[in-house]
């Protein structure tokens, strides 16, 4: 999901017990496949007791954006995913450091949740800066897929949307094909992507991109 060359970098922060209870989870694979039943749907009931749609970042790295945009919107509701154990450690620090009540961060491999997503549950997913992940070798790997886009069709609640930004322009237009192959979905902005992203609080990707002075691609796009 995030850029692993980076992440190797970062401290190793396990938390304590009751840290662990209140924002983490640990989806193992194991468990997944032998043991499905005894994980919750992904939704707003089962992590916050709350009916709110959820915000959801998917492949979340250390969560600095997940993290500012939960500080910033105390009334909504976030969830972050990433399959690193180290940059998942670091994003429930940081949410312990700031004290929130309003974000959860799950530890696997979204690959493997698409059963556990909850129709009308999402007002927004985040798919920001995710690892290339190029060769033949990875394509288990990938996230960005027609079956992704087929699985999370439904999640979207009224006006909700999925937002996609990478330094990659190889990987923006793989991106924007498989949106044209899917057809599913629609463009909140005239062309396929756009040259711009500027958020309040921007993430280790994007403050790295930022300072080699690398462009950066995005698009938004809802259900049709």
């Amino acid at each position: 999901m995030a850029h692993g060359r980076r992440i190797g970098r970062i401290k190793l922060i396990i938390p304590s017990a009751e840290t662990a209870k209140k924002y983490l989870s640990v989806w193992d694979g194991k468990e997944l496949h032998f043991h499905p039943q005894t994980f919750p749907n992904i939704s707003g009931s089962n992590f916050f007791n709350s009916d709110k749609p959820i915000n959801l970042e998917i492949g979340c790295g250390t969560g600095e954006f997940l993290i500012s945009q939960a500080q910033t919107n105390s009334d909504k509701l976030y969830i972050g995913i990433d399959s690193s154990k180290r940059a998942i450690c670091y994003a429930v620090d940081l949410a312990r450091k700031a004290a929130l009540d309003n974000i959860h961060f799950i530890f696997g491999d979204f690959n493997r949740m698409y059963s556990y997503l909850t129709p009308n549950s999402i007002d927004i997913a985040y798919f920001h800066f995710p690892d290339p992940n190029y060769g033949s070798k990875n394509e288990k790997k990938k996230i960005f897929t027609t079956e992704f886009l087929n699985a999370t069709l439904p999640i979207f609640i009224k006006k909700g949307y999925l937002s996609v930004v990478t330094d990659q322009i190889l990987l923006i237009e793989e991106f924007t094909d498989v949106v044209n192959i899917n057809n599913k979905f629609e463009r909140m902005h005239k062309d396929n992507f756009i040259t711009s992203f500027d958020p309040e609080t921007k993430s280790r990707f994007h403050k790295a991109w930022e300072r080699a002075a690398r462009p950066l691609y995005h698009f938004k796009i809802s259900p049709k």
